[in-house]
């Protein structure tokens, strides 16, 4: 018995190509083929994630870059079908690194058992309760301090899976929130069902004017996912003190050459605190948060978009491919199917 799996053959220096990754076929393991502590993981869903770029570069980061010849690296969900851990029992299901495969080896230390709570889908452990969902929570209530009533906070990829959350709790909060997203159904998507306050088109041919209006007043809080020219703009209508969460960049993944800033001298005479964070740094908090999450989804205060494409293995480079050319709204999720 064998399956399929895609190895990284190259690294992209603007979009992912046909040549970037090749599929290849290999014996699906045996329990004689696991360690002691490891276990079989047949793959369900796999996350596709913006920080998937940055892996594939081989630029040193928080995370060592994708080796040429690797197994694409990626979060998922699969069921544990064979197993030397005592822990991870057949027919479990777990989330956390299994790649662009068919099939996956794990050790306790790179996964967590998926919780079965009611009402709650299992692709939302990948979502609301995954990764991008701890991202935007941490965000907002870590890196800002949490968000103080009547602030008004701007969030850039609002109908993306990170910025969608984070916009919802600024406003569980209290805040007016602006969202900026692409195109007239992102932007309904943002107002309509997730109840933000403003939303602005970037695509527009008006998008400075109505940004300039929208934001008169002044930002308190801004959550970047984008970078580049929104990120300037932000600066320039920061209010002082303003708290901006760097979280990501996904229009400059793409470029050769990423854009200067040039409005970044706000920093000082605005006191404006910009602060990064990795999410993975606060693992120890993470029950807390997936508990809060979990609670105001129950609540109806916090609503859960996934984005789901199903299709076999061998889809998964196309599929991560148009992430960045906007073709989500809401949590990006590839469920296999059989080849």
């Amino acid at each position: 018995m064998s399956y399929t799996r895609v190895t990284l053959q190259e690294r992209p220096k603007t979009t992912i190509e046909p040549s970037t990754f090749k599929d290849e076929t290999v014996p699906i393991p045996t329990k004689d083929d696991l360690k002691d502590g490891e276990y079989l993981i047949k793959v369900q869903y796999v996350s596709l994630d913006p920080t998937l770029r940055g892996q594939m570069s081989g630029q040193k980061s928080y995370i060592e870059p994708v080796k040429i010849g690797a197994v694409m690296r990626a979060w998922g969900i699969g069921e544990v079908v064979e197993s030397k851990n005592p822990d991870y029992k057949p027919g479990e299901l777990v989330s956390g690194v299994v790649g662009f495969s068919e099939y996956a080896i794990g050790r306790a230390q790179d996964h967590r058992k998926v919780p079965n709570i009611p009402g709650i889908p299992v692709e939302d452990n990948l979502g609301v309760l995954g990764l991008t969902g701890l991202t935007a929570w941490w965000g907002i209530n870590g890196v800002a301090g949490g968000i103080k009533s009547g602030e008004t906070v701007l969030v850039s990829g609002a109908a993306g899976a990170t910025g969608s959350v984070a916009g919802q709790l600024a406003k569980i909060a209290g805040a007016k929130v602006i969202g900026i997203a692409g195109g007239k159904d992102k932007c309904d998507f943002i107002t309509k069902e997730l109840g933000f306050d403003v939303a602005l088109d970037y695509k527009s041919a008006d998008f400075k004017k109505d940004f300039q209006e929208a934001t008169k007043g002044g930002v308190d809080v801004y959550y970047d996912n984008v970078g580049g020219e929104i990120l300037d703009m932000a600066l320039m209508a920061a209010n002082d003190f303003a708290r901006f969460i760097m979280c990501g960049g996904i229009s400059q993944y793409n470029l050769d050459k990423p854009q200067p800033l040039y409005a970044v001298l706000q920093v000082v005479p605005k006191r404006i605190k910009m602060q990064g964070f990795i999410v993975m740094d606060h693992a120890d908090r993470f029950p807390e948060i997936i508990k809060d999450l979990a609670t105001l989804i129950g609540q109806g205060k916090l609503k859960a978009k996934n984005y789901v494409i199903e299709g076999p293995v061998t889809g998964l480079p196309n599929a991560l491919k148009s992430l960045f050319e906007g073709a989500n709204t809401g949590k990006m999720i590839y469920k296999l199917s059989k080849l």
